[in-house]
Parts: structure tokens; C-alpha cells; sequence
């Protein structure tokens, strides 16, 4: 099963059906790259890639969302499609943070109980959001609903991918795993899952497995997989290993980056702004 991971957060449920572009910013200067933030030492989730400082936060992407919903859901209204209605938030099944599921499975009771798949609230959650958001009974023109987002970008602005951004966040995770000692632990890894009776090459390969890609069936002998994988990256450190190698490649081309990376998040924090001061003012 393969981990999602969203780095360009989408600033409104509602942008999902109608597109939105933005203007660059001139670029302040920085001394220097920020350095990797890392928390609980035994929760992945808790820990901080260097490129996260480039991304909006996952709160500010709900609030923009929020008034960019309340924004066009007014337009529409008054355009005369009072029943229609912006698509839910969907969680993120990724997990609960950039980091969270980034190294493959770290909780242990999440693994004794659902194996390599999301926690059953979450994936409910989302199976909810995808029903509702997949059924418009307001019956509204296309054209109405485009005008509206349009009219809605110019007061309160999506949030944009970056291609930079991301292009550091897919370069510097396959390049840590060319790293020495994540080859070491990965191979340590190997040869421990092959002693409990699995044949993996990486610690990538059992999330892919397709035995275990059914979005709702968990079966004993995912979880007994996810049990033994999560065993043998915990006796030889393989998540703490890899997520150092990726935060020194990250470091090294966010420092090779830092004009436009800084105007990406000065763009980031105007975009909030924007958002915040129209919240204000409605409340």
C-alpha cells in the first residue's frame, strides 16, 4: 500500500472543481536553512522535515479552506443554488503529520490493529467525505460555481503547490535511501524480516504488498507482517536513521534554494493573512 503524501495543499474543498493561479512575491533575504525540529524521540508523527517551513501549516490550510468555503458558498447562493454545498475536508490517510508514515509503520498499537492500513475512524471518515462530496444535488451550472471561485481567489487566495517544494521533498526521500547507513539498516532490516519468515528487499515492500492493498479488509497476516516490520526497524533504528538522512540532503538544498524557497513561504504567509483578516471582520 503505497503512502500518500500530499505536499501542495489545497486552499478550499471547493478548489477541487474550479482552478485558481497566483502571482509570485519578491523574496526576503535568510542567513541561513532552518534546521530539522524533531519532538517526542519515540513518535515519528511529532517530528519536522526542513522543507516543512516552506508549507503551510496543516491548521492554516483548514482555515483558508474554511472562508474560501463560506466565500463561494455565499456566491452561489446568491447566484441561486442555495442547496449546494462545497465537498467535505477529506483526512488525510497519510497520517497525522508530513512525517507520520512517511519511514513505513511506527505505532505499535495501530499495527497490532489494523496492520499497514489507517487507523478504522480515519478511513471511515474519509469513505463518509467521499460519499457526500461525490453527490451535488443542487443541480448548479458549472460556469456559476467557476465564476465563483474566481471572484473568491481574488478576496481570499488558494494555497499553491510548489513545484520547488516538492521537487526537494521526492529528490531528498529517494536520495536517502542511496545513504550508507540507511543501506546498512535497510539490509540489517532485510535479514531480520527474512529470520521471522518474510522475504522483503526494503522496508517499502510491505506496504506495497498487494496482498495487503484491500481499503477495507485487514487481514491476520498483514497485521503478523506489520508486527514483524516494525520489530525489526525498532532493533536496528531504521526510521530515526532514514529521517536523519533525508533532513541533511533536505538542509543541503533548501541552502542552495533559500531566495525562492522564501518567497514561497513569504506567498504562504500573505495567503493566510488574506484569510485570517476576513475571518476576523465576519466574526
Amino acid at each position: 500500500m503505497a503512502i500518500a503524501l500530499t505536499i501542495g495543499q489545497s486552499g478550499t474543498k471547493a478548489d477541487h472543481q474550479a482552478s485558481a493561479s497566483r502571482s509570485d512575491v519578491a523574496a526576503p533575504k535568510a542567513p541561513k536553512a532552518p534546521q530539522a525540529l524533531v519532538g517526542d524521540e519515540k513518535n515519528p508523527a511529532t517530528w519536522r522535515l526542513p522543507v516543512e517551513d516552506f508549507i503551510s501549516s496543516r491548521s492554516d490550510a483548514l482555515k483558508i479552506s474554511g472562508v474560501r468555503d463560506d466565500l463561494i458558498d455565499a456566491c452561489m447562493s446568491k447566484a441561486g443554488y442555495e442547496k449546494w454545498q462545497p465537498a467535505p475536508d477529506l483526512p488525510d490517510l497519510s497520517g497525522d503529520s508530513m512525517v507520520d508514515r512517511r519511514y513505513g509503520v511506527h505505532d505499535p498499537v495501530l499495527t497490532g490493529q489494523r496492520g499497514y492500513h489507517p487507523a478504522l475512524d480515519v478511513q471511515e471518515e474519509y469513505d463518509a467525505a467521499i460519499e457526500v462530496g461525490a453527490v451535488d444535488k443542487s443541480g448548479s451550472d458549472p460556469d456559476a460555481l467557476r465564476a465563483c471561485a474566481e471572484s473568491t481567489d481574488a478576496q481570499a487566495p488558494a494555497i499553491q503547490s510548489s513545484s520547488l517544494v516538492e521537487q526537494i521533498d521526492a529528490t531528498s526521500y529517494t536520495e536517502s535511501m542511496k545513504d550508507p547507513a540507511v543501506v546498512t539498516a535497510f539490509a540489517r532490516w532485510t535479514a531480520c524480516m527474512k529470520d521471522k519468515g518474510y522475504s522483503y528487499k526494503s522496508p517499502l515492500e510491505p506496504m506495497d504488498d498487494p496482498r495487503f492493498s484491500h481499503p477495507t479488509t485487514v487481514t491476520e497476516l498483514e497485521i503478523s507482517t506489520a508486527k514483524a516490520d516494525l520489530s525489526c526497524r525498532e532493533q536496528f533504528d531504521v526510521t530515526r536513521t532514514w529521517f536523519d538522512a533525508e533532513t541533511k540532503i533536505q538542509q543541503a538544498q533548501i541552502g542552495k534554494n533559500l531566495p525562492a524557497l522564501n518567497a514561497i513561504k513569504s506567498e504562504n504567509r500573505s495567503v493566510a493573512a488574506k484569510s485570517a483578516a476576513l475571518a476576523a471582520a465576519k466574526n
